[in-house]
């Protein structure tokens, strides 16, 4: 009885294991299944797709990437004060063979309505990328490319058109050899009013589905002189051999 009922716990402490091992196991491969890649001209794009964020699924084109937002939104209402809306996503962008990084640059689109002159709105944040070693950064503020200073008469609810942009340069000798990059784009939208005398007061801004656009601008790593020499070199005498044959 005792041997049999010792064979009975051992088994029930190696099941046990067995179901930790096996929910750790599928613990992980569920946080490594949050990760997608896709590809484009020479660059491939990785994301943690469970950190996204309001910013959205993105598209990859080419060597850009674009995020639709949906539910990128600020808005204040008589007098309610600043309201902000950010949301920031990493993104690590991986050069394919043959490429180095040159630089890159995002702009955004979207639209805003105002009404009364005691209400505003602004766009905000920053693109910044580092090297994989986390030793070097460059960074650039979002800069809207015209003020929000449109305003529409209470109850018009036409909305006026703006864009920001951002861009910064990896050219420099210390970003050589570089093939692996995390960008950060951090997104700020804020919207105010503030009470007034001049009727009801609302400002509106939303990213829109345009959304974010960031991109990446490659350039071809040169053949070092002593391959091409050593290439031409072999070329030769393998000519000079068939010559010989001849």
């Amino acid at each position: 009885m005792i041997r049999i009922m010792n064979a009975s716990r051992k088994n029930k402490k190696v099941t046990t294991i067995g179901l930790i091992c096996l929910l750790l196991a599928f613990g992980q491969s569920s946080a490594q299944a949050a990760l997608v890649s896709q590809c484009g001209d020479t660059v491939c794009f990785t994301w943690d797709d469970t950190a996204l964020s309001i910013f959205g699924t993105p598209d990859v084109v080419g060597d850009k990437i674009i995020f639709d937002p949906t539910t990128f939104v600020a808005k204040s209402l008589n007098g309610e004060g600043v309201v902000t809306t950010n949301a920031t996503v990493n993104i690590t962008i991986d050069a394919m063979a043959g490429y180095a990084f040159d630089s890159m640059s995002m702009s955004e689109r979207g639209d805003y309505f105002l009404w009364g002159t005691n209400s505003g709105v602004s766009v905000g944040g920053q693109l910044r990328v580092r090297d994989d070693a986390d030793t070097m950064f460059v960074t650039d503020s979002i800069t809207p490319s015209a003020p929000f200073n449109i305003f529409n008469t209470p109850l018009d609810l036409t909305t006026h058109n703006w864009d920001a942009a951002a861009a910064v340069s990896l050219a420099g000798a210390e970003w050589d050899g570089v093939t692996q990059v995390v960008m950060k784009v951090e997104n700020i939208l804020s919207a105010y009013t503030q009470s007034g005398d001049d009727g009801p007061l609302q400002a509106f801004i939303e990213k829109k589905s345009v959304g974010v656009e960031v991109d990446i601008i490659t350039t071809v790593i040169p053949v070092p002189a002593a391959i091409w020499l050593f290439g031409s070199g072999l070329l030769s005498l393998v000519g000079m051999a068939r010559r010989k044959k001849a």
